[in-house]
């Protein structure tokens, strides 16, 4: 719709560009046909010092300014003249084009646009789906941590906060039953408490756990929570994350 209203604007300019040299030249012509007509008589001064007055030559004159005027215009000018009215009915009929199609333009701008369709949604993954991908999301880091090389230091390090953090009087009855590290991923097996409900305990966890990095777990059926964190800086691919600068 833009590039015809741009087209449009550029035929009516060079129309109106038509229509003004159309009309310069019209004017040149007419122009031409009456300035046969001699200025009036005028005096000029004699070798003999003596002014004469060109009486007969300002007669001439009139004669023939008269008979110029009564001549019939020129067909030149006569076709000129048509050729501009041709000009101005186009630009007239241009000029209201244009308008029908910038009314178009202003009604389609002011519309709603109409809400693309929405494509169907994936269908959710039942449940054992997603048990089944989470059981072998655990199987992939308990592979890559056995064959993860140890980082002695991080390893005791990491251990001994978790050890620690379980001490605090809000996570009684959470025991640390097992655990292994490697370089950026830690294996944790904790015993939750039997007269609390899973979620409580790991409630509890969340808010005084001894570690920061990425968690992902699940819990057995015989009240046992299973754990795998990533080191700080790493995310559980083993991936550095890149932080963008403050």
């Amino acid at each position: 719709m833009k590039t015809q209203t741009a087209k449009l604007g550029i035929v009516i300019t060079a129309l109106i560009v038509a229509l003004i040299t159309a009309s310069v030249i019209t004017q040149l012509i007419i122009s031409g046909h009456q300035g046969t007509t001699a200025a009036p008589a005028e005096k000029i001064r004699t070798d003999n010092g003596q002014i004469e007055l060109l009486e007969e030559a300002g007669r001439k004159a009139d004669g023939y300014g008269k008979r110029a005027t009564a001549v019939a215009p020129d067909q030149s000018v006569v076709n000129l003249q048509k050729q501009l009215e041709q000009v101005q009915e186009a630009l007239s009929l241009l000029a209201e084009h244009q308008a029908m199609t910038q009314d178009q333009l202003e009604r389609f701008a002011s519309e709603p646009k109409t809400a693309q369709k929405e494509q169907p949604s994936a269908p959710e993954p039942s449940a054992e789906d997603q048990a089944a991908q989470h059981a072998g999301t655990l199987a992939s880091l308990q592979s890559r941590l056995e064959a993860e090389a140890v980082d002695g230091q991080w390893a005791s390090d990491t251990i001994s906060r978790i050890e620690n953090s379980l001490q605090h009087s809000e996570l009684t009855g959470i025991q640390l039953t097992d655990a292994r590290c490697g370089a950026t991923l830690c294996r944790l097996e904790m015993a939750l408490p039997a007269d609390e409900a899973p979620g409580e305990s790991l409630g509890r966890l969340s808010v005084h756990r001894g570690w920061d990095g990425a968690t992902t777990m699940e819990v057995g059926a015989n009240g046992e929570a299973l754990f795998y964190i990533a080191r700080t800086g790493y995310d559980l691919e083993g991936r550095m994350i890149t932080q963008s600068p403050q």
